[in-house]
C-alpha cells in the first residue's frame, strides 16, 4: 500500500471525522437528514473524500428496501457511517 494523502475541503461548513478530524465533506453536498440509519440519524451526501467503503449491503429501511453500505475514515478507520 501507498502513501495516504489527506484532501481538504476549502469551505465554511464542513463535515469531518470526529476522530482524527480529517475532512469528510461539505454542507453544500448534504442532500438529506431525513434518513435514520441502523445507529441512528443519517445523511445523504452526493460526494465525500478521504474515505473507504465497506461492501454494500441490502437493509429494509422504513422507506423500503435499499443497497447500502458503510464508510469508515481512510485514516484513522473509524466508523462514520
Amino acid at each position: 500500500m501507498g502513501k495516504l494523502f489527506k484532501q481538504y475541503i476549502d469551505s465554511r461548513r464542513i463535515y469531518i471525522c470526529r476522530q482524527c478530524k480529517s475532512h469528510i465533506t461539505s454542507h453544500k453536498e448534504l442532500v438529506s437528514k431525513t434518513f435514520t440509519g441502523q445507529y441512528g440519524r443519517a445523511f445523504l451526501f452526493n460526494t465525500a473524500i478521504n474515505i473507504s467503503k465497506g461492501p454494500p449491503e441490502e437493509k429494509a429501511l422504513l422507506t423500503g428496501l435499499h443497497i447500502v453500505r458503510d464508510i469508515f475514515c481512510k485514516f484513522c478507520r473509524l466508523l462514520i457511517g
